[in-house]
């Protein structure tokens, strides 16, 4: 990869009152802490240069980020939360701005509608997202286990085009960040 990459998390996203109509399960700063924690370490073991993340009132990202081993560096942009999706926005521009290509998203539709609305003005096609779903009654994100599997092997339940997923092999590189079972 050898490149920068932009965390784009909402600190608002899944915590409003549909979440208890849809019976759908709470998603707490901690556990977005958690999916930063495993997306930069996936990252950081895919060959990201640098993490950048915006500032916001909670401090997910940056506490996720405060003392990882990484080799990709970290950087916390400073902002002045506005609560709204114009945070989204400057999120986004700001990562370009950094060099980014690659945003990894922790939102819901809203959160990624702004970054493709973000990135429609600013006339960038280039840019991949990987959006993780962290918001309620998701379309377009995913609720994912974000990490990274070394040697050309795909995570643990990754489908492959009609089969079922496999098991974890005997042998098979442990996620990134994380020990190979048995090791402590």
């Amino acid at each position: 990869m050898n490149a920068p990459i932009g965390i784009c998390v909402n600190p608002m996203s899944g915590r409003d009152v549909r979440r208890l109509a849809a019976r759908a399960t709470n998603m707490t700063h901690e556990a977005k802490r958690d999916l930063v924690a495993r997306a930069a370490a996936g990252a950081d073991a895919a060959g990201a240069t640098d993490l950048f993340v915006l500032e916001e009132p909670f401090r997910i990202a940056s506490l996720a980020l405060a003392h990882m081993p990484l080799r990709a560096r970290s950087h916390v942009l400073p902002h002045r939360a506005r609560n709204d999706a114009g945070d989204t926005e400057i999120a986004v521009a700001r990562f370009l701005e950094a060099g980014c290509t690659t945003l990894i998203s922790l939102g819901g539709d809203g959160s990624n509608r702004a970054i493709v609305r973000a990135l429609h003005e600013l006339k960038r096609s280039d840019v991949h997202l990987i959006p993780l779903s962290t918001g309620t009654n998701n379309v377009f994100p995913v609720l994912a286990e974000p990490h990274y599997r070394r040697h050309g092997r795909r995570p643990a339940g990754a489908r492959v085009a009609g089969r079922r997923p496999s098991p974890t092999r005997q042998g098979a590189a442990p996620a990134a960040g994380f020990p190979a079972p048995g090791q402590a």
